[in-house]
């Protein structure tokens, strides 16, 4: 298993690393399948009282976990990101336990987003990742895992690029783009 600890505004020194590195093992017990985890951690100056970010993405076989904790102790943030990667672990054991005995398509519930005018819109973070291809139920899953509002995949029904995404009502909508992948 890979560790990546990349540090933002923040001096990584060995005592954090090791922290780091020791409580990553305490994961890996959990799940066998990991290949990589990715650790950042962050200084932001500018926030009262929360001033330290930690987020831990998890990459294993078909699915990727996420979580993101801020505290002013970047050791305690880093605690809670791990206790939060280690729930949706279980969360997934479950689940996979579970659709080996019955098909299980209970979905999260919906919580609205904040309102902002679309005059103050602006790209305030950009991300990197790989497409994969999967089933719609593991992309479903996967949506939930990362706590994202949408999942993009490589349909493994009809090959092409897909959205999921979590509606309103609670439902989940699929866009199906038509773009193929040989």
């Amino acid at each position: 298993m890979e560790l990546i600890v990349k540090g933002r505004q923040i001096e990584l020194t060995p005592a954090l690393k090791d922290w780091v590195s020791k409580k990553v093992k305490k994961i890996e017990r959990k799940l066998s399948s990991i290949h990589k985890i990715e650790v950042e951690l962050d200084y932001y100056p500018g926030k009262p009282n929360q001033k330290n970010e930690c987020e831990i993405t998890l990459y294993a076989d078909h699915v990727i976990f996420r979580s993101t904790s801020e505290n002013e102790d970047m050791y305690v943030a880093v605690d809670k990101a791990i206790e939060k990667i280690e729930r949706q672990i279980e969360r997934y054991k479950g689940k996979a336990y579970a659709s080996e005995n019955k098909h299980n398509h209970n979905l999260k519930s919906v919580n609205p987003l904040p309102t902002v005018s679309k005059e103050k819109r602006s790209v305030v973070k950009r991300k990197k990742f790989d497409i994969r291809e999967m089933a719609l139920q593991q992309a479903i899953d996967q949506m939930e895992y990362l706590g994202h509002s949408f999942f993009i995949f490589i349909n493994s029904e009809t090959s092409t690029v897909s959205v999921i995404y979590e509606r309103k009502d609670g439902n989940v909508g699929l866009i199906d783009t038509g773009i193929v992948v040989s």
